[in-house]
């Protein structure tokens, strides 16, 4: 363990279960949370999440438009226009970008998004610290209403709901959203990435699954490099799939 010896963590949607799960596990480790996009174990519709991604899926595909639009956006005429301003905003970058999520990696995160919901609730009494919740106020794939009862639960939380946006609020509303990140944070916050190794042939979350390895300085999954201050490792279990956490602040 380094000089740092607390870091702060942003969770959004599966992210957040995780989140959760970190904050209950090694309390110790964490300074504050920020859930978007999220709910607590057992939350009102995080069961309905996969049927709902295959359905808006198809139809996106019937209809020619991405996916996202019809998952992440709300269909009023201003949804509709900052989901296509969105999509846009994705292939703004042209270099280094990520790989396309993979077929089985797609659908272990549906299945680890339904056992969540299948859950029973999680004494969230527990989780002390600081925490800061956001979503729109129209999420269909985790509906607000789990927010709103995350935020409850949480002895420390406190909570923003975006006006006219669903489950991409923080996308939608992103200056917003950094600006009150930010302030949450306090000028004490250093920028902080965790890279997330998953164990198992069913648990692969990300392009970056798979074996990891600590050289030096740096951090390397699967043959990607990642250059960072190490801090720790933290193992947490979603369902039957386990992961491997591994906290570290990104440049100076």
């Amino acid at each position: 363990m380094s000089a740092i010896d607390k870091v702060d963590l942003l969770g959004f949607s599966l992210g957040g279960f995780i989140t959760q799960v970190i904050a209950r596990q090694e309390p110790a480790l964490v300074r504050k949370i920020i859930l978007a996009g999220t709910g607590p174990a057992g939350g009102e519709g995080i069961v309905n999440v996969t049927n709902l991604t295959y359905f808006d899926t198809f139809k996106a595909f019937a209809t020619f438009k991405d996916p996202k639009e019809y998952l992440f956006f709300t269909r009023t005429p201003n949804g509709k226009s900052k989901a296509r301003e969105f999509v846009r905003r994705l292939k703004e970058r042209t270099d280094d970008r990520d790989k396309a999520v993979a077929l089985r990696a797609f659908r272990a995160q549906l299945k680890a998004i339904h056992e969540w919901g299948l859950e029973k609730p999680a004494d969230l009494g527990r989780i002390q610290h600081p925490a800061l919740v956001v979503n729109g106020d129209a999420d269909r794939m985790v509906p607000t209403s789990s927010s709103y009862d995350l935020a409850r639960r949480l002895p420390n939380a406190m909570r923003r709901i975006y006006p006219d946006a669903g489950y991409a609020g923080i996308f939608q509303f992103h200056e917003r959203f950094v600006s009150e990140t930010l302030e949450f944070l306090g000028g004490d916050a250093r920028p902080l990435r965790v890279a997330w190794a998953a164990r198992g042939r069913s648990c692969s979350v990300d392009e970056h699954a798979g074996a990891a390895h600590r050289r030096g300085d740096q951090l390397e999954i699967d043959g990607t490099v990642l250059a960072g201050e190490f801090i720790g490792v933290v193992s947490v279990t979603i369902g039957d799939c386990p992961h491997q956490s591994l906290v570290f602040v990104q440049g100076p």
